[in-house]
């Protein structure tokens, strides 16, 4: 008779956490302390975690920068060939780099921890919900933050990299969670503040469009920094162009689907085949934006004669 399996749980989501089996918690940021009375009295077990290591700690971020250089450099090859254009590298990171660097820690950071539990266990099985994926692809960079910390997104990028697992069995069920919980809107922003600040930078935009003698331009790709520093930095800079966040502003529904990032990479083992394959699944929104044809042209025709 073969042993009873035992339910790894990835997340504090309690709906995963089945009925009376043996538990294994993937890490210790499962279980909340004001949830104790969900888990004292089950039987548990905690996945050791994989930097408590100082030295395995330094040794995977030297590998990380390594792979994210090497990310970078491969996208601007692959971008230069597809478009006919000439951006370095560094404007490539401009881009995409910000998100880049930490998706791949979040992604390495789980990935390691799965690998932790299948050392330390066996006979795991696991609790998938029903999410769309699709809600839990962010906006921007900023978004994309907020959602690393985020159970219900940890939730679905775990289960993602537990599909490459097979001998980790994973059970679908259907939830009732309240999806728009999971996603950051600044809700808690004030907002006649917004409303001032929209104004402000439309201001912005409109003196732009008057007599230009400077040749330095400002391309906000995500959420603008304070109207404060923004003014010191026009001045600093002494620029007269501004091209706000708006422009690179787009409705969801004329976002393509996939942009095929990275598709001539040859990973050299498994977490870099599963970044690549879920660089492509959780890419915010407004970097596609940028990366697509038309926009990526756009882009360089107005850069002829400014300086970045």
């Amino acid at each position: 008779m073969g042993k009873k399996n035992r339910l790894l749980v990835t997340t504090p989501l309690e709906v995963t956490w089945g009925s009376n089996e043996e538990i294994v918690f993937l890490g210790e940021w499962c279980k909340l302390y004001g949830n104790e009375q969900q888990w004292k009295n089950r039987n548990s077990s905690v996945v050791e975690y994989h930097w408590t290591d100082r030295n395995k700690a330094f040794n995977d971020f030297q590998y990380i920068i390594k792979l994210y250089t090497f990310l970078i450099n491969e996208l601007t090859s692959d971008y230069n060939k597809r478009y006919k254009i000439n951006y370095s590298s560094k404007e490539y990171s401009i881009i995409f780099g910000h998100w880049l660097i930490q998706f791949i820690v979040v992604v390495f950071d789980r990935w390691n921890s799965i690998n932790y539990a299948l050392k330390e266990f066996n006979n795991l099985e696991t609790i998938a919900l029903d999410f769309n994926k699709d809600n839990f692809i962010p906006s921007d960079t900023a978004e994309a933050t907020d959602f690393f910390i985020r159970d219900s997104w940890n939730h679905v990028l775990i289960s993602e990299i537990i599909d490459f697992y097979p001998e980790i069995t994973k059970n679908n069920i259907t939830t009732k969670i309240d999806i728009k919980k999971a996603k950051y809107h600044y809700k808690n922003a004030d907002i006649k503040q917004k409303i001032i600040k929209k104004c402000i930078f439309y201001i912005f935009y409109l003196l732009s469009k008057f007599k230009r003698n400077k040749k330095t331009i400002l391309y906000f790709i995500t959420r603008p920094f304070s109207v404060m520093k923004l003014i010191k930095l026009i001045f600093n800079l002494d620029c007269n162009i501004i091209s706000n966040y708006s422009y690179f502003k787009s409705s969801d529904n004329k976002f393509s689907d996939s942009i095929n990032i990275l598709n001539n990479f040859k990973s050299s083992n498994n977490f870099e085949a599963i970044t690549v394959k879920l660089i492509n699944d959780f890419i915010p929104k407004r970097i596609i934006f940028l990366l697509t044809q038309k926009d990526i042209k756009v882009i360089k025709d107005s850069m002829k004669s400014t300086k970045v």
